[in-house]
Parts: C-alpha cells; sequence; structure tokens
C-alpha cells in the first residue's frame, strides 16, 4: 500500500499559514477553502447528479457537480460538467484530475484544476482514441489507445494532456485494462494484444516500459490466458486477474516490476455465507471468478465476478470466499473503488432509497459512512475516485 501517512506534498497549492477545518459533514464550501494539510487517503473525488435515477426523462438536461469529498461527508464544489461525463484519473500529485466529457455527439478529455476549478487543458478524442488515465504523477500526460484502422484495440501512445503525441510505444493492446502507468515514476505495465488467430486467448508476456517508451523487462506469462491488468498493487508489483490454462475462472496474480510471478488466489471452489457457513451449495458451474482485491486491517477482501453479477467477498483461503453484505447498503458489490489502511470505499444503493452514495465501509465494526449522495445528498453518485496514494 502506498504510504498514506503523511501528506506533504502539496494537495491543489502552497498551504496557506492558517488553514480552517474541513467542512462540516452534508456542508458545501469552495474549492479553493480546502484545508490542504488534512488531506489523506480517505478523501475522494466524485461527480454527482440531482436526479435520482438515469431513466428519469430529465438526466440529460441536468448538469453534474464535481466534488472533492471528505472522509466524513462534507464536500468542496469544483465545477460543473455535462450530463454525459465521467471521471478517469486523479494525478498523484493530488491537484488535478481528469475527465471524459461527452456532449452533442462529440467527446473530449478535460484536465481540472482541483486548486479554482479551471479547466487546465482539453483534448477533442472524438472515437479516435480510449483513455486509459494519467501517464505520470503530475497528471502532465496520459496513456491513450489509438485505434488506427484495424477496428479493434488501440497502439499505446503517451500524450500530453492536450493530445500533442510525446512517446508511441509501438505496441498494441486490446482495451483499457492492457495498459497502466505507475503513476509515481511514469513506468507502464502492459500486457500486448494476443494475434487475432491465437484462439487460446493465451497471453504470452507482460511488457515494462519506461516513461520515454524504452521497453525495460518482458515477464513471462505463458501458464495464463485471457489476463487483465487491475492496477499497480504498490511500487513493486502489478495486480492482474487471469485464467490458468486449466481453468475457466479468473484469479489474481501479482507481477513484479523487476520479475516473478506468485497467484495470490486459486480457483474458486466454495463460497460461505456471510455468517461463514458453508450453506449456499454453489455448483461448479457458477462459482465466481476472483477480478480485484483490496487488504485493509481486518483481511483481504475481493471482488468476485458470478453467474448473477459483482459481490463482494472476503478471502478465507486460496480456494474459499466468504460473502460480505454491507449494513444498510441494498447493492454495493459492483461498485469497489478503492481502500484505506482501515476501510473499504464503495458505491452501492442504500436501502429503501433511490439513487446511489458513496460510502466508506469497516468490515471490523460493520460501520457505514455515507459520504455524498442518499441520505446525505440525495441525488446520485455517477462516478468517483479516492485518493490515489492508496492501492492495495
Amino acid at each position: 500500500m502506498f504510504s498514506a501517512l503523511v501528506l506533504v506534498a502539496v494537495l491543489l497549492s502552497s498551504c496557506a499559514a492558517s488553514e480552517s477545518p474541513a467542512v462540516a459533514r452534508g456542508h458545501q464550501e469552495s474549492v479553493t477553502r480546502i484545508p490542504r494539510s488534512k488531506v489523506n487517503s480517505e478523501w475522494s473525488v466524485a461527480l454527482w447528479s440531482p436526479v435520482r435515477d438515469y431513466e428519469q426523462h430529465d438526466f440529460a438536461t441536468k448538469q453534474l457537480s464535481l466534488f472533492v469529498v471528505t472522509p466524513h461527508g462534507g464536500r468542496y464544489f469544483v465545477r460543473k460538467f455535462p450530463a454525459e461525463t465521467s471521471l478517469v484519473s486523479w494525478s498523484f500529485t493530488l491537484d488535478r484530475v481528469l475527465v471524459l466529457v461527452t456532449a452533442r455527439g462529440s467527446s473530449s478529455l478535460q484536465t481540472v484544476s482541483l486548486s479554482n476549478g479551471a479547466v487546465l487543458a482539453r483534448w477533442n478524442v472524438g472515437t479516435a482514441f480510449d483513455v486509459v488515465g494519467f501517464a505520470d504523477g503530475a497528471g502532465r500526460s496520459v496513456l491513450a489507445l489509438s485505434h488506427g484502422s484495424l477496428g479493434y484495440g488501440g497502439t499505446l501512445e503517451r500524450r500530453s494532456v492536450s493530445g500533442s503525441i510525446l512517446t508511441n510505444f509501438d505496441v498494441r493492446v486490446e482495451d483499457q485494462s492492457g495498459a497502466t502507468a505507475l503513476m509515481p515514476t511514469g513506468e507502464v505495465a502492459v500486457l500486448p494484444a494476443p494475434d487475432r488467430q491465437n484462439i487460446s486467448g493465451r497471453n504470452s508476456v507482460l511488457r515494462i516500459y519506461s516513461k520515454q517508451g524504452k521497453t525495460e523487462r518482458n515477464i513471462d506469462l505463458s501458464a495464463y490466458r485471457y489476463c487483465r491488468l487491475v492496477r499497480w498493487w504498490n511500487t513493486s508489483s502489478i495486480l492482474a486477474n487471469c485464467e490458468p490454462l486449466t481453468a475457466q475462472r479468473s484469479i489474481l496474480i501479482r507481477v513484479g516490476r523487476l520479475g516473478g510471478v506468485r497467484a495470490m488466489t486459486q480457483v474458486v471452489t466454495k463460497v460461505l455465507d456471510t455468517s461463514g457457513n458453508d450453506t449456499l451449495n454453489w455448483s461448479p458451474d457458477i462459482l465466481p471468478s476472483d477480478i480485484n482485491a483490496w487488504r485493509i486491517q481486518s483481511g483481504l477482501y475481493l471482488q468476485e465476478a458470478g453467474a448473477c453479477g459483482e459481490f463482494l467477498a472476503k478471502y478465507v483461503a486460496p480456494s474459499i470466499r466468504q460473502s460480505v453484505t454491507v449494513p444498510l447498503a441494498a447493492e454495493s458489490g459492483s461498485g469497489v473503488y478503492g481502500a484505506s489502511a482501515k476501510r473499504l470505499f464503495l458505491q452501492g444503493r442504500m436501502e429503501c432509497l433511490p439513487g446511489r452514495s458513496i460510502l466508506w465501509y469497516e468490515p471490523s465494526h460493520k460501520a457505514v459512512t455515507v459520504v455524498l449522495g442518499p441520505p446525505l445528498s440525495g441525488g446520485m453518485v455517477t462516478s468517483a475516485l479516492v485518493n490515489p496514494r492508496t492501492r492495495s
């Protein structure tokens, strides 16, 4: 886990000589009033709509508000965006975010300052690019896939936030899950796309590139297929989900930055109920796959993909999971965004309430803190990111 004990790096600009306390729960201030020295690993950014449901007839006419959100449910307003906007990435320096804005059939990538809400750069990506996220810690460049004329996947490039090409990695990847940048250094982990004739889906190698596009090392992955990069687990390893060649469900592996592959999990053979009892009796054909993981003080928690959708589970043993129910949440398993030392950061719909909220959940105490959305602020959260300094 990236250290979040001391965030002396400036969040938005240099700290004022005297800072006010963080905004109270349920209250709102301007982004210019954030007490920078109080920002920790449980701060987040989120897009919020006053409309409670995508299906409401007026959703597309209502603008979204971008907020910086405290761990207790206070919020700082940054600026407004059209309804079809999503968060892409948050810089490691915490002073800017990347958003994809779609309006009137055109998509643009915008870099937004968390100092004053200004748009620092715009890049009209149209339909020619898929954006992975920031390519460096300061948020001055982005990773993108250039589709070209082949119609699938894309060539990996590093571009400035305004769209000027900086590095062509000369490698083709299938989608955004094929590349991820270690923001502090700009190193890039890449899964080159398998040959289109390779019906086995086998991934032969994970490649590590320098920020300048130089191949630093190739790491053998020939024991797996259908791999997808999840994220850098820490500064020395990458988390991926892959299928072993002998199975048809994915497990989680960690690939060392300097080489070496270690399986974090094994193919699931049993799922326990929330009380830890073996009562679910799932048949083998509907047992879930491991697709993501977060380690906190109370254990290792996993995102599972099963026949009936995604759900949150706790690691019990290499092949055994225990289903987790978040108190008060009618649904939460499909939206785990990250974790701090003790808590998981989720998006979910609270019981008996419309709209989706973001919340912190501490499993050891079964404690839930809603920080934006119903019942705290109404409306719904459409997109959110947690402090990027905390990863695993």
